[in-house]
């Protein structure tokens, strides 16, 4: 005899000891016994707490493997910029050179052309009358 049937026939037999009419007893344990199987053992929760356990490992799992993605394509990032900064600061650099080279050329004509000017003057009467 299975254990859920030792069970209902020993709660039949505690309710007609305690006084309850046969065909009652054995419709209160009918009714007890489809309803209990709808119920929610210990076992049914362990069951499913464990499954619930495992579900949250995997996802752990899985976020950890996201979180070193996240890294890596951080670290990727950071490496990328710092190139950037690095070509960056060197185009500056040699814009400056340029700039600079520019400018020293440029004041280089100025001053020539002002040599040359003044040595053009220097033909002249500073009257201002021709010859």
């Amino acid at each position: 005899m299975s254990n859920t049937a030792s069970d209902t026939l020993s709660i039949a037999r505690r309710l007609k000891a305690a006084g309850v009419e046969a065909r009652q007893a054995d419709a209160i344990v009918d009714a007890m016994d489809k309803f209990t199987g709808k119920f929610v053992t210990v076992g049914h929760f362990d069951t499913a707490v464990e499954r619930l356990d495992a579900r949250i490992d995997g996802l752990e799992v899985r976020i950890d493997g996201l979180e070193a993605r996240i890294d890596a394509v951080r670290i990727e990032l950071q490496a990328s910029i710092d190139t950037t900064r690095s070509d960056l600061q060197a185009s500056i650099s040699a814009n400056q050179a340029e700039m600079t080279r520019f400018l020293v050329i440029v004041a280089g004509v100025i001053v020539a052309a002002n040599a040359l000017m003044i040595g053009i003057l220097r033909f002249f009467p500073a009257d201002g009358a021709f010859m």
